[in-house]
C-alpha cells in the first residue's frame, strides 16, 4: 500500500522462472547506484513463504518458496523515497534469484528521483479573534506557516472575507 511520500512498485511485471527447480531459495534487490541511506528504502507486504529484511540499500528474501510465492512477493516490492528535498537523479534497482544451487543473471531497472515542490502548509489556532474597542486586535497569535521544502515564503494574502465594511475594518501589519 502506498502512502505519501509516493513510493513506486520496483518490478510489478516481473516473471522467475526455473526449469530444473520447482523452488526458488533466496531472492535480493538492491539498491546498486545512487542509493541514499537517508533517503532510500524498499518496502514489502509481509508473506508466510518469504521472510525479507531491507538492510544497507538491500532487500533480502529468503524462502523456500515456490516461483508463484516469490513472484508474487517480488512484485509488491515497492521504492519509496523519504526525503521532502530529495537528491534528485537516477537510482539503479538490481533483481537476482537463486534455487540454492545456481543465481540467475542479474537484471537491472532504473528509478529516476525528481523532486517536487510541496506547497506550504498554514496553521491557525483554534477560537476566533473578537473585537470590542478602537484597539487592534491579533487575528491569530498561534498562526504558522509551515513549508517542509522550502524556507523562503514569496508572497501571503490577508483579506477579511466575510461581514467587512468599507471605511471601518483595516488589516494592520506590525
Amino acid at each position: 500500500t502506498c502512502a505519501l511520500p509516493i513510493c513506486v512498485p520496483v518490478a510489478p511485471l516481473s516473471m522467475i522462472s526455473d526449469v530444473d527447480s520447482p523452488m526458488i531459495e533466496t531472492a535480493t534487490i538492491s539498491i546498486s547506484a545512487g542509493y541514499r541511506a537517508d533517503e532510500d528504502t524498499l518496502e514489502f507486504d509481509s508473506m508466510d513463504e518469504v521472510s525479507a529484511a531491507f538492510s544497507g540499500g538491500t532487500l533480502f528474501m529468503a524462502g523456500p518458496a515456490t516461483h508463484v510465492k516469490f513472484q508474487q512477493f517480488i512484485r509488491g516490492v515497492r521504492y519509496r523515497n523519504l526525503s521532502d528535498k530529495p537528491n534528485e537523479g537516477p537510482r539503479n534497482l538490481s533483481y537476482s534469484v537463486s534455487d540454492g544451487d545456481q543465481s540467475s543473471e542479474v537484471q537491472t531497472r532504473p528509478i529516476t528521483v525528481t523532486a517536487v515542490n510541496d506547497a506550504p502548509q498554514i496553521v491557525t489556532s483554534a477560537g476566533r479573534a473578537d473585537y470590542f474597542t478602537s484597539q487592534p486586535v491579533s487575528i491569530d497569535a498561534g498562526f504558522t506557516i509551515e513549508d517542509v521544502d522550502s524556507t523562503t515564503i514569496q508572497s501571503a494574502t490577508v483579506r477579511i472575507s466575510g461581514g467587512f465594511s468599507e471605511g471601518q475594518d483595516w488589516l494592520k501589519f506590525t
